[in-house]
């Protein structure tokens, strides 16, 4: 019998896109699928929409109190039947083979993880994702960390990949209340050591809303980048498959708490926690990164965290254009 793929969709307030969602994951070329609504207590109809496609047997609906992507998720994979877990936002729509491919593509080369191109549907239009047309395998821990620095094909969504179960049945979970909560999950993928395998198609429609939740420019945000992304680096420093470019994308996220830090009274224990850990990892590498081939931004950064200029770091990013484009990367880049 046919492998069994769960397709996981966690839903919250997007009742202009979920139908059009659901409708491009019905209509998949590879029909052995099952796929798990949680809708995260959505205020507006999305709920009621996804009640609406529940006559097809193999869509699973199910209603739960708002806990946030995270934890919908969660709540899926406990309930997940498939050899396969794949995942989608609500939000977004999948090509009509998109899950055949990325099957036939584990199967055939025996990878842990499938993953598959990707296009930005942005108010302006669509934009490609940046990635070489070739097909490309790698295993290892450290063949993996070049793949996902040198050649950027990995990135940290979940949605265009294809997982085998086995990759979840460790009690791998999406940690509750941090948001970039993909980053976590793929980070546990580039220290496994398991084969991955990519295609170059186009196969998977991520949409770019301004209101969507990883545009969010708070500390709390600030603070979740940055300790999923020191997270990631301390790993592949243990398994010695640290890039240069881990370091360089946590100075960024360190620069971001420096410049969207609470002023005066609205100062916490977390957020002087924050500030302690950006300010050690900038003590154990001021040294490399100065001295390093890491670019004049990285470098002014790094300075300014080391001094602990929290008030030049948000001068530059409040008054200054030229501290805008120091501090702030275009999407697709920071969330890579």
């Amino acid at each position: 019998m046919e492998p069994l793929i769960s397709i996981i969709v966690p839903v919250y307030n997007v009742e202009n896109y979920v139908a059009e969602c659901i409708t491009s994951l019905i209509n998949q070329t590879y029909r052995n699928i099952e796929i798990l609504l949680v809708d995260d207590g959505s205020t507006d109809k999305s709920g009621q929409i996804c009640d609406s496609f529940a006559n097809d047997d193999r869509v699973r609906v199910f209603h739960t109190k708002n806990a946030g992507v995270s934890a919908a998720r969660n709540y899926a994979l406990d309930r997940a039947r498939g050899d396969y877990i794949g995942f989608a936002d609500s939000d977004d729509r999948a090509e009509p083979e998109m899950f055949e491919t990325l099957l036939r593509c584990a199967e055939k080369s025996g990878a842990d993880v499938a993953l598959c191109g990707f296009d930005s549907e942005y108010p302006s239009g669509i934009r490609p994702s940046s990635h070489p047309p070739v097909y490309v395998e790698a295993s290892g821990a450290e063949a993996v960390s070049t793949m996902f620095y040198e050649y950027g094909l990995i990135y940290n969504f979940v949605w265009n990949k294809l997982f085998r179960r086995e990759f979840f049945e460790s009690g791998l979970r999406f940690p509750v209340g941090f948001l970039y909560e993909d980053q976590y999950v793929t980070t546990r993928l580039l220290c496994s050591g398991g084969k991955i395998a990519y295609m170059p198609e186009i196969l998977y429609h991520y949409r770019q809303r301004r209101s969507s939740i990883v545009h969010e420019m708070t500390f709390k945000a600030s603070v979740d980048y940055w300790t999923l992304r020191h997270e990631r680096y301390k790993m592949l420093k243990k398994i010695k498959a640290a890039h240069a470019r881990t370091v360089r994308d946590c100075v960024d996220s360190a620069f971001r708490v420096f410049y969207t830090f609470p002023q005066g009274k609205k100062v916490t224990a977390e957020a002087k926690e924050a500030r302690n850990s950006v300010r050690e990892f900038i003590r154990e590498n001021y040294s490399e990164v100065m001295h390093g081939n890491y670019g004049r931004a990285t470098k002014m950064k790094t300075l300014i965290c080391r001094m602990n200029a929290v008030f030049i770091a948000r001068l530059l990013y409040s008054i200054l254009p030229s501290g805008k484009k120091l501090a702030e990367r275009k999407a697709e880049d920071l969330y890579p």
